[in-house]
């Protein structure tokens, strides 16, 4: 698959989708998966580990269900500068879905094709120091934002079209684990 061109996968067209896993333990950080934009991703105890990085994937996705297992290390506070899911890195603002922490604010945010954003602020509820399991569940009219499998947030004015790569920044340098990512119900991948 050439990395500019969308492909309808035929399952896809029969109306069942694909999936997949990215599984640390037997991929660890597979450079021909991930792009690495900052910083130098490390492997700790079976997860991928940000401190100061930022990777995005080759693949690009578009509907789907993505869970993110993230283990964010202390409670959002000053200096921090984190994101996980969905994001064109040269166009951030274009179709976007992820969760971010920016200083002591969490939140969900997507982005329009067009560059209007939708952000929904979120409670911290002792996320930090272990892995929790955020979810992002985008189709064509609805993008929902789960937490271990609880709704946290449901975007429906500004959700994107635009194929896009899985994206993970931790800005600060303290580390941030991601274990096994998982893909579901995947409509069209490149």
């Amino acid at each position: 698959m050439g990395a500019s061109t969308i492909q309808v996968n035929k399952e896809s067209q029969a109306g069942t989708r694909v999936g997949f896993s990215y599984d640390v333990l037997t991929r660890q950080f597979d450079a021909s998966f991930w792009n690495t934009i900052t910083g130098a991703p490390a492997i700790n105890a079976n997860k991928i580990r940000l401190s100061s990085a930022t990777i995005t994937s080759y693949t690009q996705f578009k509907f789907g269900r993505f869970i993110f297992p993230v283990n964010v290390p202390t409670t959002p506070s000053a200096g921090e500068a984190k994101k996980w899911g969905l994001l064109l890195p040269g166009r951030v603002t274009t179709g976007s879905a992820y969760f971010e922490i920016v200083g002591a604010v969490f939140r969900a945010v997507s982005y329009d094709d067009s560059g209007n954003a939708q952000t929904t602020t979120l409670t911290w509820s002792g996320y930090e120091a272990v892995e929790t399991d955020f979810e992002i569940e985008w189709e064509k009219g609805y993008i929902l934002f789960k937490i271990s499998g609880v709704v946290v947030a449901s975007h429906q004015t500004r959700v994107g079209q635009t194929p896009l790569p899985l994206y993970i920044i931790n800005g600060d340098a303290d580390n941030t684990d991601v274990g096994t990512i998982i893909a579901k119900e995947v409509a069209q991948y490149a």
